[in-house]
Order: structure tokens, then C-alpha cells, then sequence
């Protein structure tokens, strides 16, 4: 694998990107990505929030 040289930043917007968009039942992509490729994820009591597993 090439490694490219960094380039500008220029015109990026973190704001733009709403990478934690909510998915069906309310969670965002990052929790469940993490309850459906983690094991025993057990949630918060008020739902959604991963509290334990790996």
C-alpha cells in the first residue's frame, strides 16, 4: 500500500459529514455497528448506549 503525502483541507467541513447519523430505533451508526460486531454488548438502562462487552 502507497502512502500518500497529505494534502490541503481547504473546503472541508466537518459539519457537512453527519457521521453519527441515526439509524431505525434511534441509535446512531457508531452504537450499532458496535451492538451488531461487538459480543455481549449489554446497553445502558435508558437504552442505546453500549455499557459493557468487546
Amino acid at each position: 500500500m502507497t502512502v500518500a503525502v497529505p494534502q490541503s483541507m481547504h473546503g472541508y467541513a466537518r459539519d457537512k459529514f453527519d457521521i453519527w447519523f441515526t439509524q431505525p430505533g434511534g441509535r446512531t451508526t457508531r452504537q450499532a455497528v458496535l451492538a451488531r460486531d461487538g459480543r455481549d454488548v449489554q446497553d445502558k438502562p435508558d437504552g442505546c448506549r453500549p455499557a459493557s462487552g468487546s
